[in-house]
């Protein structure tokens, strides 16, 4: 097996010729998990990004090398028929535009995960948050606010991507 470590030579060689190093640690896991062992899994992740050596293909990268302070986390699915798995704030409808009982569903349990994103954030992480409807979208936003009263304002920058419906007052309640 060969590793992802390199000499002092190497760094430097990498260093002169203008290339940053940059670090990450890949750590794929179930949201369940994640949520029902938080105490543990954070402190493991803490932990493992500092020290554990990663196996990808037929490397294993040194934390000396290769890490990341961002965990990303699937809030929702999609928004698209026939799937409709992105969490909505309403039902969806069906073919003839009536209403369904179907709004979607969150990929977590939303005070759980909210301690989880408090626990991450105290420990200097950011969370990456996957949230395409409305619902998935306030709840992830809910969580980053009870990391803030719990935390205080820090310099993680928590994120949500793939946004495609935000309602109204999320949005507004969002600029606070």
């Amino acid at each position: 097996m060969t590793t992802g470590r390199l000499s002092d030579d190497e760094r430097a060689g990498l260093d002169r010729d203008g290339y940053v190093v940059r670090h990450c640690v890949f750590a794929p896991t179930e949201i369940a998990e994640i949520v029902s062992e938080c105490e543990a899994l954070v402190a493991d992740l803490v932990r493992d990004r500092y020290t554990r050596r990663f196996p990808v293909g037929s490397y294993v990268f040194d934390p000396d090398f290769l890490r990341a302070g961002v965990i990303k986390v699937f809030g929702d699915g999609v928004m698209e028929y026939p799937a409709q798995t992105a969490a909505l704030l309403n039902p969806y409808f069906d073919e003839n535009g009536k209403p369904t009982k179907h709004s979607g569903e969150l990929y977590f349990d939303p005070q759980r995960f909210a301690r989880l994103v408090q626990k991450l954030d105290a420990a200097g992480l950011t969370v990456h948050i996957h949230a395409i409807g409305d619902r998935a979208v306030r709840t992830s936003l809910d969580a980053f606010a009870a990391a803030r009263v719990a935390n205080g304002n820090r310099d993680n920058r928590h994120q949500i991507a793939h946004l495609q419906l935000v309602n109204p007052p999320t949005s507004r309640a969002s600029r606070s």
